[in-house]
């Protein structure tokens, strides 16, 4: 376990990350580390896409609402 961020393996904003290319969820673009939402550390989401999506789908996707 990192001492930093405290995961195995390390949060990719950690410093002890390895350089491992990210790849966005939505479009598959590959990602600048700073430059992405990390959705639950499953989903990483560009500035591109991100600023497509409404305010909406965004809280839908952070489990913040959820639609029946």
């Amino acid at each position: 376990m990192c001492r930093e961020c405290r995961q195995e393996p390390c949060d990719p904003r950690c410093p002890n990350a390895e350089e491992v290319p990210l790849e966005c969820t939505d479009c598959g673009s590959e990602i600048e580390i700073g430059a992405y939402v990390d959705i639950k550390g499953e989903e990483f989401i560009c500035e591109n896409c991100l600023m497509d999506m409404s305010g909406f789908d965004l809280a839908e996707r952070l489990g913040i609402i959820e639609i029946i």
